[in-house]
């Protein structure tokens, strides 16, 4: 028995029907794949920015742990310039007390006084600024 022509254009249409089902599953396979070949590539593209970011972060930190370093042995040394300054300044005020001079009447005391205040001020700064570091 031959197949009428009404079978023959229905079996034409269902092979043309799964024939773009395939096409369309293809088409939409591709687009994924496109998609995340794109994915791949942004996602690259950040990890760099990221790696990077970070390489010079800890550069940075081991910089500035260098220099903190720096700054406590600075503190360090104005420390124990002040130290030798006051033993200076009492000295000298036990001279001049001993000679019944007032050492206030003194202007290189006044100015130790005020030299030595202001570095005791600045070393404390400094370990404001180092509190919290390593």
């Amino acid at each position: 028995m031959k197949p009428t022509q009404e079978q023959i254009l229905k079996a034409l249409n269902k092979l043309v029907r799964e024939n773009k089902t395939e096409l369309k599953a293809e088409k939409i396979e591709l687009g994924s794949v496109k998609e995340i070949e794109a994915q791949i590539k942004s996602l690259n593209k950040v990890y760099g920015e990221i790696l990077k970011s970070q390489q010079k972060f800890v550069k940075d930190i081991a910089e500035l742990d260098k220099e903190a370093e720096q700054q406590r042995g600075n503190n360090e040394m104005g420390e124990k310039a002040v130290d030798r300054a006051y033993n200076t300044y009492n000295d000298f005020a036990a001279a001049a007390k001993s000679l019944g001079i007032d050492p206030n009447d003194s202007k290189v005391y006044k100015d130790l006084d005020k030299t030595i205040g202001s570095v005791v001020t600045v070393v404390e700064r400094g370990y404001g600024i180092l509190k919290g570091r390593k």
